[in-house]
């Protein structure tokens, strides 16, 4: 009985693996960022959006790769086991504690504090305890770590697109005082 309760647990820890990469990694920012690029160079489906999300995927990989080998490292030092729940508990606990000082490491504070008020709001918890990095809940920094992720990207994507209307604007003003009002300014 405890080896399908276990199964369960794990598989239905699988399906929620996309949603993990894609929020709880900075492939949201790499995705950005490498479709903002092919726009600014005027690409449209090259490379294809599936080569982009697998080059981000490995540089997310690459990224997290410490993170991972922390979760790693302390699942065999707490000598995790799926088929006791105390177990399981106490790696969430302990075990995470890398990949949660990664998310508060690279998230806004105005967002952690939002959304763990907002959670203290919904819980209708009475104390008003100062958020700090030890009882900050995982369920408000994975938002706000999303949401700083998209932030940063844009802000980047911006930088790397900036230049290209620029010589965009250039190299059609150019044409336009030439009279080649015909020609695209894109070569």
């Amino acid at each position: 009985m405890s080896n399908s309760i276990s199964l369960i647990a794990i598989l239905s820890l699988f399906t929620l693996l996309p949603f993990i990469i894609a929020s709880g990694t900075c492939f949201i920012k790499f995705s950005i960022v490498f479709v903002i690029v092919r726009n600014a160079l005027g690409l449209q489906q090259v490379p294809s959006n599936m080569t982009l999300n697998g080059v981000a995927l490995l540089l997310s990989m690459f990224v997290m790769m410490p993170v991972g080998k922390e979760i790693y490292n302390n699942s065999q030092n707490e000598n995790l086991s799926f088929n006791n729940v105390a177990s399981v508990v106490n790696f969430v606990e302990t075990g995470m504690s890398g990949y949660k000082s990664y998310l508060i490491k690279y998230s806004e504070p105005e967002l952690v504090s939002f959304f763990e008020k907002i959670q203290k709001v919904n819980s209708s918890e009475d104390n008003e305890e100062i958020i700090d990095d030890d009882n900050i809940s995982i369920f408000s920094l994975l938002p706000a770590y999303a949401l700083s992720e998209i932030k940063s990207a844009f802000i980047i994507g911006f930088y790397i697109y900036l230049p290209f209307v620029v010589v965009d604007l250039v190299i059609s003003s150019v044409l336009l005082t030439l009279g080649m009002i015909g020609f695209a300014p894109i070569f």
